[in-house]
């Protein structure tokens, strides 16, 4: 038996003072037995960002498997993340 699930996250930040970012990530994720693997690559579009403060990156963890969201605040220090998931998921 297998799955696959469409994903679409929204991710904000926040950094102590003026600097924020935003993110949407979108993409596809299988497992098939044991294997779990993203379909593609997944899209990252930022929606907005002061500098460099930020990035966002997706990874699926095989030992786990796991969807991962990975975010780096860069040389900021005190920054706040919230994000949100939507998925749409198919057995077979």
């Amino acid at each position: 038996m297998g799955s696959a699930f469409a994903f679409n996250a929204l991710i904000s930040a926040k950094a102590f003072g003026d600097a924020s970012a935003g993110f949407e990530v979108k993409g596809l994720i299988r497992n098939y037995g044991t294997q779990v693997a993203l379909v593609g690559s997944p899209t990252v579009t930022i929606l907005g960002r002061d500098g460099a403060l930020a990035s966002a990156t997706v990874t699926v963890e095989v030992n786990s498997s796991a969807l991962t969201f990975r975010v780096q605040s860069g040389s900021v220090l005190n920054v706040r993340w919230v994000g949100s998931l939507q998925t749409s998921e198919v057995l077979f």
